[in-house]
């Protein structure tokens, strides 16, 4: 932008000359722009690094989970129940054995051979909590 202001010459004479420059205004509506794509640049950022604390810790708690079926389906049948603790993330993992039973009547019934394994997960990680299960059946006549 351009303005015009006095000017003194050696001479002792005043003259109107053109100065270019922003006016104040014109700064401050530049640096409210750029404050905002800042605030707005630093919240994308945060946000993706929640997403990959979370990916993270999703990563892990699987890990540990199919580490625990696969040690699951190699142990032989017997009712089994047993707690585990892991540091990172902080997870209780508990994990059960059990015989199938179906209602009959008066009660349940075992079935013969078939096995419920259920693998339950519970961690904690700055503040938020999780849970996840993994159960299936497995047969061993």
């Amino acid at each position: 932008m351009t303005a015009r202001s006095l000017v003194s010459e050696p001479a002792g004479r005043l003259r109107l000359a053109e100065v270019s420059g922003f006016t104040l205004f014109e700064v401050l509506v530049a640096l409210g722009l750029f404050a905002f794509a800042v605030v707005g640049l630093l919240a994308g950022i945060r946000a993706m690094a929640d997403v990959a604390d979370e990916a993270r810790i999703a990563s892990a708690v699987r890990q540990q989970m199919e580490s625990r079926v696969a040690f699951m389906e190699v142990l032989r049948p017997a009712n089994y129940e047993k707690t585990i603790t892991v540091d990172f993330p902080k997870m209780t993992i508990t994990e059960q054995m059990l015989p199938e039973t179906v209602s009959r009547g008066e009660g349940k019934q075992p079935l013969a051979g078939l096995w419920r394994v259920r693998i339950r997960a519970r961690w904690e990680v700055s503040g938020r909590h999780g849970e996840d299960e993994a159960s299936f059946l497995r047969h061993d006549p």
